[in-house]
């Protein structure tokens, strides 16, 4: 389940139902709203959210809700792979014969990975990146 926190205030319940805001030990420090949910890999992911951005927060959790709904969910940390690693990973998982998965090897060492191998992948796959 997706929530958002705030982690300058905390809700304390008195005897006889009574609630109060009070503040934390974080006030007034880092960003103060947090969207916590859960990722259709099953690992929590979050994201911050300065002072008066609760509005921003709202809607992203909107936008992670509907998109995990409709399928279309995307891991914001999945285009921070490397192209290098991507590509091995790839090749490792491709079946072709030996021969092909050699020369598709080669083909990457020598003249994909010194131009796009520590990169992103998706800065890799911009095309004016590709065209430099």
């Amino acid at each position: 389940m997706a929530h958002i926190q705030d982690r300058w205030y905390k809700t304390v319940r008195h005897p006889g139902g009574q609630t109060e805001r009070v503040k934390t030990e974080l006030h007034g420090k880092g960003d103060r709203y947090r969207l916590r949910y859960i990722g259709p890999d099953g690992r929590e992911k979050s994201e911050s959210f300065p002072d008066k951005q609760k509005r921003r927060a709202d809607a992203q959790l909107i936008e992670v809700q509907s998109d995990m709904k409709r399928g279309t969910y995307v891991d914001p940390d999945a285009g921070k792979i490397t192209f290098k690693r991507y590509a091995d990973d790839w090749l490792a998982a491709v079946t072709v014969d030996e021969l092909t998965q050699d020369r598709i090897e080669y083909e990457l060492r020598l003249h994909v990975y010194p131009a796009f191998g520590d990169l992103p992948i998706v800065r890799a796959a911009q095309p004016s990146i590709i065209r430099a």
